[in-house]
């Protein structure tokens, strides 16, 4: 009896060097180092290209041991999406580059081609028969398992699929351990326990190959020895006398007897929780990856009409293809680590298409509400206005990445009102006019032409100046009624920051702004009226793709003037706001 080994990891980029260390300390590295011990050992590899390439920065001796396994014939490797993407969320023209991709950074370093195909995080689609043929793989290996669905009963013997007059050998895994490793990672079990469990799984004899793929990302929390577990469960099959092979789909074919079969599109095995069965369908229950998703596939096809260059699209498309390596990650608080990842590609894509002479702003329904948001683009700072409240929604400063609004819904620079009785009203659901006034000096201009409530009868206008490390905002309140109004308006600006409050006006407050790449020191000062600052902490709790749970806190600032209007009278203030990087670097992975 045969069994075949595989271990794989699907972390994307922008995890943190810590989880990764820990992947390389507590399993591959030990893995490793006993296949180099045991040569009648064999297992097949898997790892992302964001993982390959960081362990060729960061740990060049763990590429000498492959390769010497390689070369040795104790490592087959399997081929997936290079920027661990789910490659149905791609054209499908550029799939087969994707997976190309990859065979070719491991034929390079390892001198030796992948022979099967693995889908990321199992999500699979029938038309991949024809991409894994003209990759020239042989096998694809995937769980018949649905999301979610108990441990399947189908054969668990390999099975020849065709699609479109292509064939592809498919090697179903076995589910039995794949559900052993999961249920180890939810519970949070200890290495004590988990060996416990292994020692009573059940092995099948009744098929031609067990293969076994192992989830090392399900394997690197605190409490849990990943190479214990992994040389606990080939321990077991060495106990029931199964013989440690790499697959091999030529002689299966040609000395099995291997059926037809066919695997339906859909999310296999046990990497994923969703409730979801299609990628699609994942990203449409999802407000943040519909709209990322969204804003995606708009600059594609804004690319494809605004460029003629072939290499500088495909520049551009290889930087949106990478955004989309988060989106299966469903338990990030509000796509946290999506909309790290979109917007921070976002800004590179934009970078590209300014300097190839792409104008701007650029007009986009990227939140598909039928109103164009406008994107405005400087040296260091992307803005992007929105109509609606009269705000905006994505504020970023190329030296200090992400958003300055990290988790909030709030949109930043958005209204509120507050009556003399302190109710709310608060005006970021309203939709105000949209002018881009000056497009060569940035400037727009917001107005909301009449609220009226509680007696409150106002005309509101918004102008916005971006410069290169400096944006300002001019304030005008009119009061359209015939009688005094007395109110307290209130501008948000929420942000990760951290800022000295006090309860007396003031014509300037600094905030510290925490970026990824630096921290930034962000400067307000008023032309006109004092203002006072008050600000809401938010605290939540953020899990990872690895769901490690993090806590996160951002303030929601407002900026607020009491005013009391005279008939027919104007409230006029400027803010200037600018933002000057301060002398601490930071890693975007810790």
């Amino acid at each position: 009896m045969y069994f075949s080994l595989g271990i794989y990891s699907q972390l994307p980029a922008g995890t943190s060097n810590l989880v990764l260390e820990r992947l390389l300390d507590e399993t591959l590295t030990p893995l490793l180092q006993s296949l180099y011990r045991n040569p009648d050992e064999k297992i097949v590899f898997c790892l992302s290209g964001f993982e390959m390439e960081w362990i060729e920065s960061n740990h060049p001796e763990i590429n000498v041991l492959i390769n010497s396994l390689s070369r040795r014939g104790q490592i087959d490797f399997l081929s997936t999406s290079f920027n661990g993407v789910c490659l149905e969320l791609l054209p499908p023209n550029e799939r087969a580059s994707e997976i190309e991709r990859t065979s070719t950074f491991i034929r390079r370093r390892y001198s030796k081609r992948p022979s099967g195909f693995w889908a990321f995080q199992q999500m699979w689609n029938s038309g991949y028969i024809t991409t894994i043929d003209l990759c020239s793989l042989r096998y694809a290996a995937i769980s018949v398992t649905p999301n979610g669905a108990p441990l399947s009963r189908q054969k668990k013997n390999p099975f020849i699929m065709s699609q479109f007059g292509k064939s592809s050998l498919i090697f179903p895994t076995n589910d039995e351990v794949s559900k052993l490793i999961q249920d180890l990672y939810l519970n949070k079990k200890s290495t004590e326990d988990a060996l416990t469990d292994i020692s009573r799984l059940r092995i099948d004899r009744n098929c031609i190959m067990d293969y076994v793929m192992i989830n090392m990302d399900q394997l690197i929390y605190d409490g849990i020895n990943g190479f214990q577990v992994i040389s606990a469960i080939l321990d077991r099959y060495h106990q029931k006398n199964f013989d440690s092979r790499l697959p091999d789909s030529k002689y299966l074919i040609s000395n099995e007897v291997i059926d037809n079969g066919y695997l339906p599109s859909g999310i296999y095995g046990y990497d994923l929780r969703t409730a979801c069965n299609s990628p699609n369908e994942l990203i449409l229950s999802n407000n943040s990856y519909r709209g990322y998703y969204q804003l995606l596939d708009k600059i594609r096809n804004l690319v494809k009409v605004s460029l003629s260059e072939r290499t500088v699209k495909k520049e551009i498309n290889n930087v949106l293809t990478r955004c989309l390596s988060a989106f299966p990650f469903v338990f990030d608080c509000d796509g946290c680590t999506s909309r790290y990842t979109v917007e921070k590609g976002f800004f590179e894509a934009v970078n590209i298409m300014k300097a190839k002479g792409v104008a701007f702003p650029l007009e986009i329904d990227i939140d598909d509400d039928t109103y164009d948001e406008l994107i405005f683009h400087e040296e260091d700072i992307l803005v992007i206005f929105d109509s609606k409240g009269g705000s905006i929604s994505t504020l970023m400063s190329q030296k200090c990445l992400p958003n300055f609004k990290r988790y909030s819904s709030i949109p930043i620079f958005s209204d509120s009102l507050n009556t003399l009785t302190s109710k709310e009203f608060r005006l970021d659901g309203k939709r105000y006019s949209m002018e881009s006034q000056d497009k060569v000096n940035s400037i727009v201009r917001f107005r909301l032409e009449r609220f009226c409530k509680e007696g409150i009868d106002i005309s509101l206008t918004k102008e916005f100046r971006i410069r290169k490390n400096s944006f300002s905002i001019s304030i005008n309140i009119h009061n359209n009624s015939d009688s005094p109004s007395s109110f307290r308006y209130s501008l948000h600006f929420p942000c990760l920051a951290e800022c000295e409050l006090n309860s007396e006006k003031t014509s300037q407050v600094c905030f510290n702004v925490k970026g990824n790449v630096s921290d930034y020191l962000v400067t307000c000062n008023a032309s006109g009226f004092p203002f006072l600052v008050d600000g809401t902490k938010i605290e939540g709790i953020i899990r990872t793709p690895i769901a490690d749970e993090q806590k996160y806190l951002y303030t929601d600032y407002r900026y607020h003037w009491d005013l009391q209007m005279k008939p027919d009278s104007d409230f006029v203030t400027v803010l200037d706001f600018t933002m000057r990087k301060i002398g601490v670097s930071h890693d975007f992975t810790e």
